[in-house]
């Protein structure tokens, strides 16, 4: 039974079912049975992918190839779709393909082709030598050859690479405006991609080559910050490529890395954040190029808000839970730091950004360095009600930043 009810494009309501504790506490004069909610756009369960993407995306990624830097992530208990919004099916693309099909039709005719700019540190390019090249197009080799190892019933949303590569092409899916904005700026572009985990709090490389051996532990990486106080995943790989059929294939593969564990409520329900980040270099257009500038688009999938009873977890599954409801914890208070410090007439509050690692990385993004996008997946199911409810007051505060 649905307990959500959209009032009109900016507004939900939400009544509380009787076997919810919100419904209990109301009867006993706590709280309220009925709570509205207002947001900048409110989609219904009919919206497809394409009127999504032409809803929510637009201004950031029209934002992003013109420099400035973006930040998309999903938050909502498990099994609310939040994988399914970003990645989409084989059919049915996501957030992320769509958005990648934009950049490479911005970039056409433009596109630095070699690899020896690379990203570094958080916003900055360095310039590789011939070695150093030969050294990236072989850690690219051997991150696609593990796609072979890649079995597609591993995945919930995993795009068939034949319908996604070559399908949008034929589909009716047409890019946005944005990619001719700079027609009349001669400038090159090259992109690079990074796909990284926080899982337990620790920060995991999703591109690294697994080691077949089941003793060898994965590597954790370090956040570390540049002279500016800027934060960035010291050791993280960062991709070169030359076509969304590559994009395609490596978030393919990172999916396969990512830590899946069985929940009751899902289960293939990923218990970790992942980070899939597009960094779009800018060049002059000459035979020896200047850097122009770096700009990133990151989506980020928040691991499920859900606490410990609604899923059975426990011990591994149990401290899963705790990591990640502390991380969104911690989210909030920092969007709730924000919105104090917003009022002039209050006391400045201390923002607690260093408690966690997600926050440490999001830092710039809600600073007002860069378009930030909260995207909120809610279950209408009853049974999910009173998680619903607390995902619906922590995103109420988020809209006031």
């Amino acid at each position: 039974k649905s307990c959500v009810t959209i009032e009109d494009p900016q507004t939900v309501i939400l009544n509380a079912p009787k076997e919810s504790s919100t419904m209990k506490n109301s009867e006993r004069g706590i709280g309220h049975s009925v709570h509205r909610f207002t947001f900048s756009q409110v989609f219904g369960p009919e919206t497809t992918q394409s009127e999504f993407f032409e809803g929510s995306m637009k201004d950031v990624v029209r934002a992003y190839v013109n420099g400035v830097n973006g930040l998309v992530f999903t938050y909502g208990v498990t099994n609310a779709g939040k994988t399914f919004t970003i990645q989409g099916t084989s059919k049915d693309f996501g957030i992320l393909p769509r958005s990648l099909d934009v950049i490479f039709n911005h970039i056409r005719g433009r596109h630095y082709l070699k690899m020896n700019f690379k990203p570094y540190l958080s916003n900055d390019i360095k310039k590789l030598e011939d070695a150093q090249v030969k050294q990236e197009e072989a850690i690219k080799t051997a991150i696609l050859a593990s796609l072979k190892e890649v079995s597609d019933q591993i995945l919930p949303f995993v795009w068939s690479l034949n319908s996604f590569c070559f399908g949008l092409a034929e589909s009716n899916f047409v890019p946005l405006d944005v990619y001719r904005t700079n027609i009349h700026q001669r400038t090159q572009a090259s992109v690079w991609i990074s796909f990284c985990e926080i899982y337990n709090e620790y920060v995991y490389d999703l591109l690294n080559v697994l080691s077949t051996s089941k003793t060898q532990k994965r590597r954790v990486l370090r956040i570390c910050e540049d002279q500016g106080g800027n934060s960035y995943i010291k050791d993280l790989k960062w991709i070169n490529i030359q076509s969304t059929e590559e994009a395609c294939k490596i978030l393919k593969i990172g999916n396969k890395n990512r830590s899946f564990a069985c929940t009751r409520m899902n289960e293939q329900s990923s218990r970790s954040h992942s980070i899939f980040s597009i960094r779009l270099l800018r060049l002059t257009d000459e035979h020896q190029p200047c850097v122009l500038g770096v700009s990133e688009l990151s989506f980020c999938d928040l691991a499920g808000s859900e606490r410990c009873n609604k899923t059975q977890a426990f011990g591994d599954r149990l401290k899963e839970a705790g990591n990640i409801n502390n991380s969104l914890h911690i989210l909030g208070k920092c969007i709730a730091a924000l919105k104090q410090n917003q009022n002039p007439k209050m006391k400045p509050s201390y923002i607690p950004f260093r408690e966690s690692k997600l926050t440490r990385l999001f830092q710039p993004f809600f600073c007002g360095k860069g378009k930030a996008c909260m995207i909120v997946n809610i279950n209408q199911h009853a049974s999910a009600y009173d998680e619903t409810l607390h995902v619906m007051k922590f995103s109420a505060i988020a809209k006031q930043v």
